[in-house]
């Protein structure tokens, strides 16, 4: 006689389990108390990586960043750097029609950043227009000292028309000048900027660098109706603020010159009729 053995129904089907020795149950438990372990140190390791960021961001990246101005100047910086040319030798023609750039001293030592500007303006009509709102903007307005500014006049050639047209402009607003014939290139320019800067300015300055059609929006910056004046000047406070923090070079967002609309409208005669 034989047994049946029982099938049991759809409803109860369990997968067949083989039941574990002692010693099997006993790494079990070890593995188990491993991952609880390791699970307790997880938020401490989370806690210490986020600490080591915190000193990188607080610390570290400020101190990378903080001005690199220095007492004493590199010696490589003493020598005179060549001025890159086209091949026709066109490109570095620097003319002084208003001799050396006599730079102010400095004030007294409470005295806030000096702040210095410097442009390159093209001989064209337009140019010629758009000069007496870009020194009224910054002299009058943002608080540049019209003997901090150095404006580099940039011609084709030296029988340029508009070339006395702009000198006459910078003369009125006794601001300091030069005249530079010959083909244009960005090298250049960075060139005779840097030159300038290293040998009238000091470490500690602050330089400014826009071209005719650029008024930067300082914090602070007069409105156009109001009157110049008061110290320090909104650069000058602006300025000491970013020095304070650590920092030597400021960046801003671009926005066009246009009008409501989308259009380009003329250029206005005087500078106060914006």
């Amino acid at each position: 006689m034989r047994r049946t053995t029982s099938v049991p129904n759809q409803t109860s089907l369990l997968p067949l389990r083989r039941s574990k020795s002692h010693s099997t149950d006993e790494e079990d438990l070890r593995r188990r108390g491993g991952g609880a372990a390791a699970t307790a140190w997880a938020p401490r390791i989370c806690m210490a990586i986020i600490a080591f960021l915190a000193v990188i961001r607080l610390v570290v990246l400020p101190q990378a960043v903080r001005s690199e101005r220095v007492s004493t100047r590199d010696p490589a910086e003493e020598k005179e750097i060549q001025c890159p040319r086209w091949l026709d030798g066109g490109s570095g023609a620097i003319e002084t029609p208003k001799g050396s750039w006599k730079v102010p001293p400095r004030g007294a030592a409470g005295e806030a950043a000096r702040v210095f500007l410097y442009s390159v303006v093209a001989s064209t009509a337009e140019a010629e227009a758009l000069l007496p709102h870009f020194l009224d903007f910054y002299v009058r307005r943002a608080g540049v000292r019209a003997d901090r500014i150095h404006v580099t006049i940039h011609a084709g050639s030296r029988d340029d028309p508009k070339t006395a047209a702009v000198a006459a402009v910078l003369d009125k607003t006794n601001v300091h000048y030069d005249l530079w014939v010959g083909t244009f290139t960005s090298e250049t320019k960075a060139w005779h900027r840097d030159r300038l800067v290293r040998k009238k300015l000091e470490p500690s300055d602050w330089l400014v660098v826009a071209d005719v059609d650029e008024l930067h929006q300082f914090p602070g910056v007069l409105p156009n109706d109001a009157a110049g004046g008061g110290a320090p000047s909104p650069v000058e406070a602006f300025l000491a603020k970013v020095e304070a923090s650590g920092a030597n070079y400021v960046l801003a967002e671009w926005e066009d010159r246009v009008a409501e609309g989308g259009h380009l409208p003329h250029v206005c005669t005087s500078a106060r009729e914006i």
